[in-house]
This record gives structure tokens, sequence and C-alpha cells, in this order.
């Protein structure tokens, strides 16, 4: 078996950029383009509230496993990333965080590679298949230097392979 040029698996081309998560529900529109097989033209309702979070360390993750369980095609989507500062700026983004994700939220995951991933939102489930809170870990830090942060996990399983956003408006 070879391997064509067009399969050549990217070495040292990982990790996040951005995370940009928001309630499942603030979704106005998403076209899906069936030929690429990615999601187009995001539209947010108004007065939306998105948390954007520079990813800062080399710990922040989306995860997808996929499974065949009898037949059926089961996909878990994790997400997992850090605050740093508990108590600086980044404080308020974790009290939006805690209140939204109680119904659940999508995200806009970009990688260094330049994708932009559309998690917790699917064409066949639409909304039903946001991401929600799975587990957070707060941690203090050891020493003076270092700095307190807390790590926020997210997870739901569908039917569904997350796409490529397009666009967003």
């Amino acid at each position: 078996m070879t391997i064509g040029k067009d399969l050549k698996p990217a070495i040292n081309k990982g990790g996040v950029e951005s995370i940009s998560i928001f309630n499942v529900e603030d979704i106005e529109l998403v076209q899906y383009d069936k030929v690429n097989d990615t999601f187009l033209n995001l539209k947010f309702k108004p007065n939306s509230n998105i948390i954007n979070i520079k990813s800062d360390r080399e710990t922040d993750v989306y995860k997808e496993v996929i499974e065949n369980m009898d037949g059926m095609l089961w996909v878990e989507h994790t997400l997992e990333f850090t605050l740093n500062g508990i108590i600086s700026d980044v404080a308020w983004a974790i009290g939006e965080l805690e209140k939204v994700s109680h119904s659940g939220v999508a995200a806009i995951v970009k990688t260094k590679q330049g994708l932009s991933i559309l998690v917790g939102y699917s064409k066949k489930l639409k909304s039903e298949s946001a991401l929600k809170f799975k587990k957070s870990e707060l941690n203090s830090a050891r020493i003076m230097s270092e700095s307190p942060s807390k790590t926020w996990i997210l997870s739901n399983v569908d039917g569904e392979i997350a796409k490529v956003l397009v666009n967003t408006i």
C-alpha cells in the first residue's frame, strides 16, 4: 500500500489558536454545503454573548472519538481548555461560561493550521447536539511565579463528526 501525496500527515502542525463559545440557541442561521461537507455563513442572533478565548496553553485541545456501536456511528466531541489568572481579567468569562453551559453551548475552534471547526452543532440534530459541561478543575498554582487557572471540559455525543466552518457573518 502506498500513500499518495495528498495523504501525507501534517507533522508538527497541531494546536488550538482560539476558541469562541456561545449559547447554541444564539445561532440564527447556518448553512450546510453538501458538496464540500462544511458549514457556511454562521450568523448569530442580535445581542448574542460570545466568549472569545485566545489559547495560550499547549494543553487546549478538541478531540473527536468515533465508534461503531452495533452498526450505529457514535461520535464523542470533547473540548478542553484552560483559562489563566482566576482572579484576573478572565474571571468574568468563567462566570459567563458557567451561566450558559447549563443550556448547552457551541464553539468555533480555530486551529493553528487555520481551520475553523464548529463544535456542538450538527446538520441533523442542530442545537440538540450542544456541548454540555462535563468537568472543571481549579488549580491555585504551586508557587508565586505560576498563574492560578481553571480547566474546563465540555462534551457531547452525537452521530456526526464536526464540520469545518467557512464563514461567520
